[in-house]
């Protein structure tokens, strides 16, 4: 799933949800913005600190996958 599925699903499920709270009386419509601006905020820098980490991670074993071969220099005399 892509960044903007998952964020698609989650917008739809604090609607849901926000829906729900504010019809039962906990939250007041106001305070539910709130909370949802709340979480999408948390929920953004976590993504990108985990994004970034990973990349890091990834960076970090390809570099050290990398494995340098010495040089092979053809001598123009054959021994005999």
């Amino acid at each position: 799933m892509t960044q903007a599925e998952l964020l698609g699903i989650l917008r739809a499920a604090l609607t849901a949800g926000g829906g729900y709270l504010v019809t039962s009386g906990v939250f007041t419509s106001a305070q539910w913005q709130d909370v949802v601006g709340a979480v999408l905020i948390v929920g953004g820098a976590l993504w990108s600190y985990i994004q970034k980490k990973q990349a890091h991670a990834a960076l970090v074993t390809a570099a050290k996958t990398q494995v340098a071969t010495p040089a092979t220099i053809a001598s123009p005399i054959t021994p005999q």
